[in-house]
């Protein structure tokens, strides 16, 4: 009863190239839909509500972008907002949102940020973060602010995918290193001599270029304070370099932005419960067993086409 009433969600909807959608929107739209709109994506859903119920509560999708995940959830006859900070995802979410029956779901998606979050004390049931936390810097005050947004006794889902294990060599070793490393370097490039101007301080190409192989995961506010300490007199190398010591490389240097973090599902567990929260592991998908089943999710797994999802749920424990 609940799939045939997700189902009708997109009831009428045909997406096509000349609606306007972007890029990005319609290779999301196309990956996730097969004889029907997002089949694969509702799915998915029916099996998360196995696991774990999502009704009638009141829900926030932090890191929604198009707000897919945030519509589908609504048709469980939850009222949710979806959060994203990039603009373009937004614009093309509420684009997409026009299209369905407003009247019969109450769903809405806006821009802001993960943290701190334009919204009250124990406001929200829930918290719905899917294949987010690999991305947001500050993850430790984007938790701590689910927590306060949630009511006494609310709960945090974290959906993610287990990055950091033998299968994610190859993404770690070699698909990371493919789609960021020269992109990355040019934009750090860019942002030194930007700084520079607006500093007023001459920096030579050479200069830059050392610095900006140095500064792997460092981003803009980074890279600029770093160039004004240089004018106010440290020019020596390794000093400036000591300003900010990043854990993680593929940053995106306009946005701070995590390109793919790789987690285990424990480590998030432990984050989770460092940030307030009582959780647990449910996990949603295995390693198949059977040796013909175990090589083709390997072969899918090397291609980037299998992930061993996680869930963890965390509850905002009542202390009075």
């Amino acid at each position: 009863m609940i799939k045939k009433n997700i189902n009708s969600i997109f009831n009428g909807i045909n997406i096509s190239d000349n609606l306007g959608f972007d890029n990005e929107f319609m290779s999301y739209y196309k990956l996730l839909s097969n004889e029907k709109p997002f089949d694969s994506l509702i799915n998915f859903f029916e099996f998360l509500q196995s696991r774990i119920e999502i009704v009638n509560e009141k829900v926030l999708d932090i890191g929604c972008g198009f707000g897919i995940h945030s519509i589908i959830l609504s048709g469980y006859n939850n009222d949710v907002i979806g959060i994203d900070a990039a603009d373009h995802r937004i614009t093309e979410g509420q684009k997409f949102l026009s299209l369905i029956n407003r009247n019969l779901y109450k769903v809405n998606i806006i821009k802001g940020p993960a943290y701190p979050l334009p919204f009250d004390n124990n406001t929200f049931d829930l918290v719905y973060c899917n294949e987010f936390v690999s991305h947001v810097y500050g993850l430790h005050n984007m938790l701590k602010e689910s927590y306060r947004v949630l009511k006494d006794n609310g709960r945090i889902l974290v959906l993610d995918c287990d990055r950091r294990n033998l299968f994610s060599l190859k993404q770690l070793y070699f698909d990371l290193p493919k789609m960021y490393d020269n992109f990355f370097l040019e934009r750090r490039k860019d942002l030194l001599k930007k700084a520079g101007e607006l500093y007023k301080i001459d920096l030579s190409d050479n200069w830059i270029n050392i610095i900006a192989k140095k500064t792997e995961g460092w981003y803009k506010l980074e890279l600029t304070e770093l160039v004004r300490q240089y004018g106010n007199g440290i020019k020596n190398t390794d000093s400036l370099l000591s300003i900010y010591k990043p854990k993680f490389k593929y940053r995106c240097p306009d946005t701070g932005q995590y390109e793919e973090r790789l987690f285990t599902r424990r480590e998030m567990l432990k984050i989770v419960k460092e940030c307030g929260f009582k959780a647990q592991i449910i996990r949603l998908s295995d390693i198949p067993l059977l040796p013909l089943k175990f090589i083709k999710f390997l072969i899918y797994k090397l291609y980037g086409i299998n992930d061993i999802k996680y869930l963890v749920v965390g509850n905002k424990v009542n202390k009075t």
